[in-house]
């Protein structure tokens, strides 16, 4: 399943378009990567300095994916509605 998809997704742009758009995907993978890698290193410290406990463990899987978040919208990942979204919960 990990290997057909992005063989069949290939298979579709080069059908469609004529060839696989790496530029598109190359583009998104570092906006992931980015974000990835933001998250890792928050939750990493977060679990590092916050005591034990579920009540804990919760809010820093919550600032986390707050922090993922954030540079996903940082990096133009997000498309407006996607935006639009994540301002309804926002506090400010």
């Amino acid at each position: 399943m990990v290997l057909s998809v992005p063989i069949y997704i290939g298979y579709i742009e080069r059908r469609v378009f004529g060839r696989i758009l790496w530029s598109h995907w190359r583009r998104i993978g570092y906006k992931l990567a980015a974000a990835g890698l933001a998250m890792a290193l928050i939750l990493n410290w977060l679990l590092l300095v916050s005591p034990s406990g579920w009540i804990w463990l919760a809010a820093d899987v919550v600032l986390g994916g707050l922090s993922m978040a954030f540079v996903l919208w940082l990096t133009g990942y997000l498309d407006g509605g996607e935006k639009e979204w994540l301002k309804q919960f926002s506090p400010i």
